[in-house]
């Protein structure tokens, strides 16, 4: 099942054969089976978390961001053998600090230990006799969901943002903290019980196209922000067709027939009856949405 680290995921959209749309609520690991169209992104999500240590998701309001990560990545990482925690960090006024937000995250994996005495994110991951079981086989991977709101609910917490980008940044560049370095140069042995390559671990940022300027401005803490972004962009016709049809079809009778499909498809991207599904490149979301 997947983690959602969340105060403000209170309540779960119920979905099934007989109401396989969801409508403006996400898709989440459990309604997976319900969540059509995206088949190419999580492919191309997949491979470069796979193979980056941090990936920056984004696109505008209302593609479907969240419907990718949890009902999508979540379940392709866990089967590839990753330990994916899906974080959407919490700004109401009794939440903990965003970095022990983080953190709690982190050691809510599977096989982590929850006792360790490491107090920062680099420190968790490359502490040799305290760090996570298992840690290369099988690696964790932070997603940050809507990560737009550490721009507009984070004024209130500008040390705390700092400090959680200083962290990011010092994990994802492998760049053990500053205060730790210090003590290394005090203590030469110190060193040696921590690991010092790169990281298995992964992060994954995901928000809002319209704040990627915001978060290009922490490039000079984190310059491997600008190396790995994969926009979202609307559903092609053929995939729009997949979600309007594919959900009703989990039942004993298919509730969209293809040719109702195809004219719903054309009718929300403004098509005439005539053109084929293949020429229409981009579908709004009103017939998509939550996806």
């Amino acid at each position: 099942m997947t983690t959602i680290i969340s105060k403000t995921q209170t309540t779960r959209s119920v979905v099934d054969a007989e109401h396989p749309w969801l409508g403006l609520n996400a898709y989440t690991e459990e309604t997976q089976a319900y969540f059509f169209g995206r088949d190419a992104e999580i492919s191309e999500m997949f491979t470069r978390v796979r193979d980056n240590t941090i990936t920056i998701l984004f696109g505008q309001s209302g593609l479907g961001k969240t419907s990718l990560l949890g009902a999508g990545l979540v379940p392709k990482l866990r089967v590839e053998r990753f330990r994916p925690v899906l974080l959407r960090l919490d700004f109401s006024k009794d939440a903990p600090p965003l970095l022990a937000q983080t953190r709690d995250a982190l050691c809510s994996v599977p096989g982590a230990n929850t006792q360790s005495p490491a107090s920062s994110l680099w420190e968790i991951l490359h502490h040799t006799s305290s760090r996570q079981d298992g840690l290369r086989a099988h690696p964790p991977v932070i997603i940050f969901d809507q990560f737009e709101e550490i721009f507009t609910q984070g004024g209130t917490r500008p040390g705390e943002v700092a400090e959680l980008f200083t962290q990011i940044s010092d994990l994802v560049e492998n760049r053990p903290p500053a205060a730790l370095q210090a003590r290394f140069r005090s203590d030469r042995q110190l060193s040696g019980q921590f690991d010092l390559a790169p990281t298995p671990a992964r992060i994954v940022i995901t928000l809002r196209e319209d704040y990627l300027s915001h978060l290009e401005r922490w490039k000079g803490v984190l310059p491997s922000l600008m190396r790995n972004r994969m926009p979202l962009h609307l559903l092609t016709g053929p995939q729009a067709l997949e979600a309007a049809v594919n959900p009703g079809r989990r039942g004993t009778t298919p509730m969209v027939s293809k040719p109702v499909g195809e004219q719903i498809v054309r009718k929300v991207a403004r098509r005439p009856d005539t053109c084929p599904l293949e020429e229409i490149e981009a579908v709004p979301p009103l017939s998509q949405p939550a996806l």
